[in-house]
């Protein structure tokens, strides 16, 4: 005797943006994207999803290209969509995304590395968070390359080369790369004081 073999749907989906963002902006827009054969009429009749903040009750929407902010700090979340046939037959699917702190970075203007400021502005000294890799260099006037750091903690002394550079306004450049690899670049002077 004949018997009909539903097929199982494939769940599947992307998120935008891609896997993740930072906390200026905790939003993702979800793309489904999950396949089922249409043998015997199959369909996907139904779509649930749970986007994985624990610290939300309503974390979860039946929709089928649903968009979800998360409300609370940085982290990784585990999104999980079901699809389901006409015929009942179902299949999970489970992504992260991750939302990464946002690059925060701050620049002085100024400082005073002999000793007649507060002793923070003895050095240049570039405070940043959110970020994956950083770069610092110091030129003079002439384009001459004074110091350069790829250490936060690695702030200029004012010398170069053993000797403690004049009073007078110096190019910086900072590089920061993000989390999410995006290269920002810092461009301005700071003032050598005495």
């Amino acid at each position: 005797m004949p018997i009909d073999v539903y097929p199982i749907p494939v769940a599947d989906f992307t998120p935008n943006p891609n896997n993740k963002t930072t906390a200026a902006l905790p939003r993702f827009r979800f793309t489904n994207q999950s396949v089922v054969s249409n043998a015997l009429n199959s369909k996907i009749v139904s779509n649930y999803w749970d986007f994985g903040d624990l610290s939300q009750f309503l974390d979860t929407s039946t929709f089928q290209n649903p968009e979800f902010y998360y409300p609370g700090d940085t982290g990784t979340f585990n999104v999980s969509l079901i699809v389901t046939t006409n015929y009942g037959c179902s299949d999970t699917v489970i992504k992260p995304v991750r939302i990464n702190p946002d690059v925060i970075v701050y620049i002085p203007n100024a400082f005073s590395p002999d000793g007649s400021g507060p002793l923070k502005n003895d050095k240049f000294r570039v405070v940043a968070s959110g970020f994956l890799t950083y770069q610092i260099l110091i030129y003079n006037r002439w384009g001459e390359r004074l110091f350069e750091s790829t250490n936060i903690d690695d702030p200029w002394d004012g010398y170069y080369q053993s000797v403690l550079s004049q009073m007078d306004a110096y190019i910086y450049q900072v590089n920061v790369t993000s989390y999410n690899n995006d290269l920002y670049k810092y461009n301005g002077t700071v003032i050598l004081l005495r």
